[in-house]
């Protein structure tokens, strides 16, 4: 509901400035009406005109619009400028400027457009049904459906790569199951030849002991009969120094019987020394053997060596293929980094996770990149979710353009039928 608020005691405000003779006069014109919430609001527009000496000028003034809070009670003015105004005037009301204009508060002067010409005809109704909003609107459609399609295509070019991708998994697959056999087979060796060279350390430990023992037998047998040639001079010796033969003293047969005592000592002397002669030349064999045998496990341990090395540089290639389909996709991948001194002695493992586009060097030359079969399998599943959520982002995006595809039919055939029942209407 419209009411319109003269005021009567303002009445003279209104009135030429000359004939009150004042150089300055306001006025003001009141609005009430019910806002499309139900609020009672009140707007007041102010003017003043101001007397020159041969000219005089109008001015609006800030408008004040008044409303009353439901809840307490109270009565608030708010003051705005003439075009903030004339904005929210329309807002409240719930309609548009131009219905204002044109339909609603129309001067007299202006009532007679509905038979104006063709143009200004159009342009008043395009103002009163705000057609512009609907072109607008087209053109943004059309620029979505061509945003559209072009994000098809790129993700139509997305899977082609990924299908690529997903053919390169499968290969590494088949190649990695090649390569967990050849170390697996490569691991039985080494414990082979572990275990033989154990058993020669043990065998050639036992050979030194022998040997040792040998040589300590010598040692003592030279010191014997050295001591053996002392004690015969030295008996020559006291036997020239003596002053009565011993054949006085014992008979020829306890010297006889003292002699074969002696001899058979010497006998069993002779007999060990021989055998430890045979020992030694027997031993000096085995290790001449041993020798050759450990000179074939030398030339088998470079080979091994060699192999080893291939097979890091496999794994090393391996691990840079995966770490740039990580980094490309962002993938999370798990490995773990074993540090060798260049004897192969001594080795240190460290953990190294690699995605969200960030990852570490593979360190010194001597560095092995060992992924565990539990880490594979999680790169794959990686790999295979990761293809999975672009194919649903892809028929999301497909859902969502024919969705708006069908929004933008819906529209056009309702601005269709608008546009019909624009132009039956003015024809009758």
């Amino acid at each position: 509901m419209l009411l319109f608020h003269f005021d009567p005691a303002r009445y003279l405000r209104y009135s030429d400035p000359k004939s009150l003779g004042q150089s300055q006069v306001k006025a003001n014109v009141k609005l009430r009406f019910t806002s499309r919430s139900g609020q009672q609001m009140v707007v007041v527009r102010s003017m003043e005109v101001t007397q020159k000496k041969t000219t005089s000028s109008f001015k609006q003034l800030d408008g004040v619009l008044r409303t009353q809070d439901p809840k307490t009670g109270e009565r608030m003015s708010l003051s705005h400028k003439c075009t903030e105004l004339d904005k929210q005037i329309p807002q409240l009301l719930g309609t548009t400027k131009a219905i204002l204009d044109s339909v609603l508060f129309c001067h007299q002067e202006d009532a007679c457009w509905p038979m104006a010409e063709n143009a200004v005809l159009k342009k008043k109704f395009d103002a009163i049904f705000d057609s512009t909003r609907y072109t607008k609107a087209l053109t943004v459609f059309q620029k979505t459906e061509k945003e559209m399609k072009m994000k098809v295509k790129d993700l139509n070019a997305d899977l082609q790569g990924l299908a690529s991708h997903q053919h390169a998994a499968k290969n590494f697959r088949k190649d990695l199951a090649d390569q967990m056999d050849q170390v697996e087979m490569l691991d039985d060796q080494k414990k082979d030849i572990k275990e033989a060279i154990t058993k020669a350390e043990g065998e050639m430990k036992t050979i030194s002991a022998i040997i040792d023992e040998m040589e300590d037998m010598d040692n003592e047998i030279d010191g014997r009969n050295t001591e053996l040639d002392r004690e015969k001079s030295v008996l020559k010796e006291k036997q020239r120094m003596l002053d009565e033969d011993l054949t006085a003293k014992h008979s020829i047969k306890e010297l006889n019987d003292m002699l074969r005592d002696f001899d058979r000592k010497m006998s069993g002397q002779v007999e060990k020394k021989e055998e430890l002669k045979d020992n030694a030349q027997r031993l000096t064999r085995e290790i001449e053997g041993l020798r050759q045998e450990e000179m074939s496990l030398t030339s088998s341990k470079g080979k091994f060596a060699a192999e080893l090395e291939a097979h890091e540089s496999c794994l090393k290639e391996r691990y840079t293929k995966m770490e740039h389909i990580a980094q490309t996709y962002a993938i999370d991948l798990q490995v773990t980094q074993s540090q060798q001194d260049p004897n192969r002695s001594i080795s240190s493992q460290t953990s190294i996770t690699i995605g969200g586009g960030t990852t570490g060097p593979l360190g010194s030359q001597d560095s092995v990149i060992s992924i565990a079969p539990e880490d594979m399998q999680h790169f794959f599943t990686a790999l295979d979710q990761k293809e999975l959520d672009l194919k649903d982002n892809l028929k999301q995006h497909r859902r969502q353009r024919d969705k708006n595809l069908d929004q933008i039919q819906g529209t056009l055939t309702e601005l269709g039928g608008k546009k019909n029942t624009l132009e039956n209407g003015m024809c009758q």
